[in-house]
């Protein structure tokens, strides 16, 4: 009897066992015939199509009065203009814009009083911040290193305009941590010091006038001499032919030597430009677009496609609307712009990953615990060594002849997830095959 029971554990356990050795046989057969496996993870990507142009800017800087433009800031020779305003600041009408003196020499001791005062005001902010008990030092290392890095990116960046602000940062970070910590930085005697030196410069100049804004709007330093190659109001009215673009970017400038400064009248600005249709096939009136402007480190503007012209051959001409103003965008005029036409987002995925199973459905292989499982995708951005996809649709068409997604049908078909387990590379991979 014991006998008996004994015989058919013995039986079973030798059936087990063989079946264990055929599924490993398969496994290591299935491994070896696929070669080595290289994987990637489905990780999401946004790949953008840009559109590059050069173009021209134009804004309400050329308003005309008795047969003179009145935007423009002149000087009498005979005195020194030193502008009060930072470039893009906003001006009230009446506004001071600038002080007159009657030699260089009290111009450059009114500005270095200016950086005094600046330098005075710094040094009382960071005493109140070292009089305080809970100072915490550990943030202001942190922050210091921040800074650093904010002046790396800054240079990087071609920022140039924002140099002196993140090294003024930087300063005034490592100072609060002098005071707090006691590193032997008397911030009582260089408060004296300061205030001494600005009280014998401000006995060396004095100023002979002001200059105000005859109308409200945005200062601006810097007069290129394009401010009346382009009516404001034409383009405003939608009056920009075919090929202006070029015209305008190959425009000759006028300078005027007793020329300031400027007042921008409006917040709003244009930017034209030529293109071919097909390259612009996917700008259309109304949409909104990100412009880049890298030589000027300009990034992420937002403007509106305000119009685009008949068509001239291959050649059409957009006007870009932006709505935005600060002191980079106040001093563009001829410049290189990326476009971003159209943002493509999925996966991304290596080429070689990409297969095609029986029925001509492109896809990808993906490791399911130790099974490989075929999973259909559609690819909407074509790269180099790599493709942007998603999940795989099927569409059908309705009762009037629309092509619309088949929800039922494209619910059969498995869709990539995050972080799946894409094969790149194998020899013989299948789908549902098992592999070590």
């Amino acid at each position: 009897m014991n006998s008996s029971k004994d015989k058919k554990i013995v039986l079973i356990m030798l059936i087990s066992f063989a079946v264990l050795a055929v599924l490993y046989a398969s496994q290591y057969v299935y491994s070896k015939s696929t070669g080595k496996i290289e994987f990637e993870y489905a990780l999401k990507y946004t790949q953008q199509e840009k559109l590059n142009v050069k173009g021209f800017a134009v804004r309400d800087e050329n308003r005309v009065k008795n047969g003179k433009n009145v935007s423009i800031l002149y000087k009498d020779n005979n005195k020194i203009y030193v502008p009060v305003l930072t470039d893009s600041a906003n001006v009230g009408m009446n506004d001071t814009i600038a002080i007159t003196f009657k030699s260089e020499e009290q111009a450059e001791n009114y500005l270095a009083s200016k950086e005094l005062e600046a330098k005075l005001e710094d040094l009382e902010n960071l005493k109140s911040q070292g009089e305080l008990n809970y100072v915490n030092v550990v943030y202001l290392n942190s922050s210091i290193y921040s800074s650093v890095d904010d002046y790396v990116g800054t240079v990087n960046g071609n920022d140039l305009s924002s140099l002196d602000d993140s090294v003024s940062s930087f300063i005034s970070k490592v100072s609060t941590k002098q005071i707090a910590t006691g590193s032997g930085f008397d911030i009582d005697s260089r408060i004296k010091e300061v205030k001494k030196e600005l009280k014998a410069v401000k006995k060396t100049f004095k100023k002979s006038g002001e200059i105000k804004s005859s109308y409200s709007g945005y200062f601006v330093g810097n007069v290129d001499g394009y401010e009346a190659v382009k009516s404001y109001e034409d383009v405003k009215n939608k009056k920009v032919a075919v090929n202006e673009g070029s015209k305008l970017i190959n425009s000759e400038k006028v300078l005027d030597g007793n020329a300031f400064g400027k007042i921008i009248a409006q917040h709003t600005w244009y930017f034209i430009f030529d293109t071919s249709i097909t390259d612009a096939s996917v700008i259309k009136t109304g949409y909104y677009v990100t412009v880049d402007f890298p030589e000027k480190g300009i990034e992420d503007i937002t403007m509106k496609v305000y119009s685009v012209s008949e068509l001239n051959g291959d050649t059409i001409t957009v006007v870009l609307q932006c709505t935005s103003m600060n002191e980079d965008l106040a001093n563009l005029r001829i410049e290189d712009a990326a476009i971003t036409v159209k943002d493509y987002n999925g996966f991304r995925i290596s080429s070689d990953a990409i297969a095609e199973n029986d029925e001509g459905i492109k896809g990808v292989y993906v490791v399911l615990g130790n099974y490989v499982k075929f999973t259909p995708i559609s690819i909407s951005y074509y790269g180099d060594d790599y493709v942007i996809a998603d999940r795989y649709i099927v569409y059908k068409k309705d009762e009037e002849g629309n092509k619309v997604v088949d929800e039922e049908a494209t619910e059969n078909y498995r869709s990539l997830g995050l972080y799946d387990k894409i094969i790149v590379k194998g020899m013989h991979i299948e789908d549902g095959m098992l592999i070590s």
